[in-house]
């Protein structure tokens, strides 16, 4: 026999015993099983009876196996049954939350483009899911435009939002803690109660902003324009605030100098003494403002 022939024999055998796995299906097994059961059952009959007995007499024989051996397969069935009914609910949740992932992600691309009804559907459905609250936080909003829009109690905490366009936005009770404003333009927005804590706003533009009860602990508003802020006297500060005119700390080398959580220090922070209307009121003897704003108007 040649080589070739028996290579050929085999992968006949293969495929024969894959087609008969294949159709070797659970029901199948059970049907074979059963008969085979059956076919015992009898055949002990015959060997201990002679011949098939009556009713009465397998009752008797039987009735103590038969029935423990009943509640067996209905506790058997009932715990499979259960069973099943556990792994197709989590195969639903698990589907569900695979659809919901990617229906976020679809509006999230939708909230970034530059046209401005499409971020306003992508809005009213985020809102309509319940999903402003905490599904968009440390997202990329780098350039978003959301000139104008109505973003309260929404949770963006850790986004970024570089050059963001949020103009005359409402941006009431927001938690936008830790999040990255470098360049954003907020100006005439509404930041009212909102969480601004260790946000980095390094030249960024908060002119005519309304800021009461605007938590600014731990913020860094190095280069910030807060020219004509409104209710700034009520804001929150902490010694962590990075004031508007601080400078970063270089040391002998060059090099950035930063404190024990890595975290970039400054010449300026805001002190119980501080007069934060020095950076809003244009009035004030000691108004001081970025170089860059002075820059813009100069053009």
């Amino acid at each position: 026999m040649t080589m070739s022939t028996l290579d050929k024999r085999l992968d006949e055998s293969r495929e024969a015993r894959d087609q008969f796995w294949q159709g070797f299906t659970l029901e199948r097994f059970g049907t074979v099983t059963s008969l085979i059961a059956l076919a015992v059952l009898f055949g002990g009959l015959f060997l201990i009876y002679g011949n098939i007995p009556n009713l009465k007499t397998l009752a008797t024989d039987f009735y103590a196996n038969i029935s423990s051996e009943l509640a067996s397969i209905v506790i058997t069935v009932l715990i499979v049954d259960r069973l099943n009914r556990q792994r197709e609910k989590r195969d639903q949740v698990e589907v569900q939350e695979r659809l919901d992932e990617q229906e976020l992600n679809r509006l999230k691309a939708l909230l970034g483009s530059d046209e401005r009804v499409v971020t306003k559907i992508a809005i009213a459905e985020l809102r309509a899911r319940d999903w402003l609250k905490g599904m968009l936080r440390n997202t990329d909003f780098n350039g978003v435009n959301l000139e104008g829009e109505n973003l309260s109690s929404v949770n963006l905490r850790g986004s970024k939002l570089s050059r963001a366009n949020l103009q005359e936005a409402r941006l009431y009770n927001m938690n936008l803690e830790n999040c990255n404003f470098y360049k954003a333009n907020l100006s005439g927005a509404d930041i009212s109660h909102t969480n601004l804590s260790r946000a980095y706003l390094h030249k960024s533009n908060v002119a005519n902003a309304s800021a009461s009860r605007t938590d600014f602990r731990g913020t860094i508003l190095w280069s910030a324009n807060l020219i004509n802020v409104r209710d700034l006297e009520y804001a929150y500060f902490d010694e962590t605030t990075v004031l508007p005119d601080a400078r970063p700390l270089y040391d002998d080398n060059g090099s950035l100098m930063t404190d024990e959580n890595d975290m970039f220090l400054y010449d300026s922070y805001w002190t119980p003494d501080t007069d934060m209307t020095r950076y809003s009121n244009p009035d004030h003897p000691e108004f001081w403002q970025p170089s860059w704003v002075k820059e813009a108007i100069d053009d």
